[in-house]
């Protein structure tokens, strides 16, 4: 009797386990299809996503500056992305021991372009922030005063010098980004840096914008 007890029993033991395997079996399918389904997603997503950006500095119109970069977002995370700033100045504004907020106007760039990176933490969601680098190259100009004074008992006005020179600098830059309908941007940047001057002195740059972009 105890005989034919066990035999029962291992045939329900061995049922339970075939059972337990085929579920098991069921759930890891279920689960490699469900991963398989979220790397479709994500690579369609990828796909989809416009990878090109397109930014206008709006603010650098009033040192007199048209300034614009544009930016290739990288990887399937979108959280890299290459860019290539370009400014050309229209105009002058440039004088001897004049800033305009902390913008010091003795060297101002006359054209510049450059290659730097960003990085997005988060990735390229609707709100989004960064940080990242910059090289430039580009010719400056500085403006100097010569102070005359008095010459044979005239007073001569200070005469103002301007002198053009090629610069190079580096910037570290930060920035946040907001997409309020599809494909168009609106951000703030803040790029801090330094580059070499006249002679060849440190220069000190501050480079506050207000941007707007498009993603194409």
């Amino acid at each position: 009797m105890d005989h034919i007890r066990n035999i029962l029993l291992n045939k329900k033991t061995k049922r339970m386990m075939k059972t337990s395997l085929l579920f098991l079996s069921l759930l890891l399918l279920i689960s490699l299809g469900s991963n398989a389904q979220q790397q479709k997603d994500s690579l369609e997503s990828y796909i989809k996503q416009p990878k090109n950006h397109l930014h206008f500095a709006m603010s650098d119109i009033i040192f007199k500056r048209i300034s614009f970069e544009y930016e290739r977002v990288l990887g399937e995370e979108q959280k890299i992305a290459l860019k290539i700033p370009v400014s050309y100045a229209f105009g002058e504004i440039g004088g001897v021991d004049n800033y305009v907020g902390p913008v010091n106007l003795s060297d101002m760039p006359l054209w510049y372009v450059g290659l730097g990176f960003n990085l997005y933490p988060k990735g390229q969601g609707k709100f989004r922030f960064y940080f990242g680098a910059e090289f430039r190259v580009g010719d400056a100009k500085h403006y100097d005063q010569l102070n005359f004074g008095y010459v044979d008992d005239h007073y001569v006005e200070p005469e103002l010098v301007e002198w053009t020179y090629f610069q190079t600098a580096f910037l570290a830059n930060a920035g946040i980004l907001y997409e309020p309908v599809d494909r168009f941007i609106v951000g703030l940047n803040l790029g801090v840096g330094a580059g070499n001057g006249l002679n060849n002195n440190v220069v000190e740059i501050i480079n506050p914008t207000f941007r707007v972009g498009l993603k194409f």
